[in-house]
């Protein structure tokens, strides 16, 4: 049976992160590097890799106006890429931009439109053919969608909305003998507890393993071939151990490796607040991109001279 979320409202709800923070540059840097290791093992461009996003968002949105410490932070990343700087994934962002905006960017990171991760994959590796499932409840973001999976092939892209309803997930197992790489970035991961948990944007523990569960993807360790790749997210976390320890429970049988990513903490308004990126993973080496996922962070932040 499909579980339904309750008081289920779009996306943007307010608290929803806003494109234009470091969060979503730690989020599509870990999905990038993630991706490349996973393709480069794989080694086979004909043969699809499955890519199964829960909250996609639009193919493009707008970067949100901010003041905060961390926008500014997020300001001179993206100068970087706009000059070609940042490594491989200053390098996609900067494909992507050129795709969008043309050779001559915008100088101001406002004006400039903030990809999606399927847009950054399909940038990324041109070569490599991927299998999409694709999904978002805004209206606006869904129709993109659309466009997107018309412009790349529906044999290769499917739109759904509210991941929890869909048929692209609802007893449609991933395949054991194809890589599988699963993006989940809601607001906020929460604790079965929470006074939010049932609520469009917090995604708590009962609806991860209806995922990986029978009744959805049916990802079972033992019987697969091929890598399998979970990236988590969640944003603004005032206590970034509790929801590490939350993500890490969900995955801790059954042979998963388990990193996490501490983007921050960054001052903002009101509060000191953290970003927590978790990737689970089965079929590849630990740690997945040969040392730990902090040190990568930290690594390329440096390169650009900023503050992880």
């Amino acid at each position: 049976m499909v579980i339904h979320r309750e008081a289920a409202s779009p996306k943007g709800i307010g608290e929803v992160m806003a494109k234009g923070n470091m969060g979503n540059l730690a989020q599509h840097f870990v999905a990038l590097e993630v991706a490349r290791k996973v393709v480069t093992m794989w080694g086979q461009p004909s043969i699809p890799v499955e890519f199964i996003d829960c909250y996609s968002m639009g193919t493009w949105e707008a970067i949100e106006q901010s003041q905060t410490p961390q926008r500014r932070l997020f300001d001179t990343h993206c100068s970087s890429f706009r000059n070609g700087e940042g490594g491989f994934v200053g390098g996609v962002f900067h494909q992507a931009w050129i795709s969008r905006h043309g050779r001559r960017l915008p100088t101001n990171t406002a004006d400039l439109l903030y990809p999606n991760t399927a847009f950054l994959l399909s940038t990324a590796f041109p070569t490599q053919r991927f299998k999409m499932r694709l999904h978002d409840v805004v209206h606006d973001n869904y129709q993109q969608l659309i466009k997107f999976a018309r412009s790349t092939g529906p044999e290769f892209v499917r739109i759904g909305k509210d991941w929890t309803q869909s048929a692209l997930i609802h007893s449609n197992p991933a395949p054991a003998d194809k890589p599988v790489l699963v993006m989940l970035d809601p607001y906020r991961i929460v604790p079965a507890d929470h006074d939010k948990s049932n609520e469009d944007g917090y995604l708590n523990p009962r609806l991860l393993k209806y995922l990986l569960g029978l009744s959805g993807l049916a990802i079972a360790p033992a019987k697969r071939t091929a890598p399998c790749v979970f990236v988590l997210c969640s944003y603004s976390e005032q206590h970034p151990e509790s929801t590490v320890q939350l993500m890490q429970e969900i995955f801790i049988q059954d042979g998963w490796n388990f990193e996490s990513l501490l983007a921050g903490p960054y001052p903002d308004v009101g509060n000191v607040k953290s970003h927590v990126i978790g990737v689970a993973s089965i079929g590849v080496p630990a740690p997945i991109l040969g040392s730990s996922l902090m040190h990568k962070w930290t690594e390329w932040n440096s390169t650009m001279g900023g503050a992880p």
